[in-house]
């Protein structure tokens, strides 16, 4: 008797296409900088520690901590709020034309 594949959602109640997790099943994933973070799955928990990064970010000047925990903990909660969303598309335009320039600038 073949054992089953808990990833194979064809048989019974799946998601529709063979090997595709429903939404509420599928890992959250963030991208930055070319590479994919993993990040928890459940909402409060990444607000959470969203919230936390920022808040202490703002100790940055005690030992252990950081100021890079602010950007850290707005990029997580960029993937659930819109205003984060949108300041962090506002920085990457504003990257990507930074570089563009440069780039036009030296050749």
């Amino acid at each position: 008797m073949a054992k089953s594949d808990p990833n194979n959602m064809s048989e019974g109640g799946g998601a529709g296409v063979q090997g595709e997790l429903p939404h509420a099943m599928k890992p959250v994933r963030l991208r930055f900088l070319g590479r994919e973070v993993a990040l928890p799955r459940s909402r409060l928990a990444r607000t959470v520690l969203g919230v936390g990064l920022m808040l202490l970010g703002t100790l940055g000047f005690l030992p252990v901590l950081g100021f890079w925990m602010i950007p850290l903990g707005a990029l997580i909660l960029s993937y659930d709020f819109a205003a984060f969303r949108r300041l962090r598309r506002r920085i990457v335009l504003w990257w990507g034309q930074r570089r563009a320039r440069r780039a036009r600038n030296r050749g």
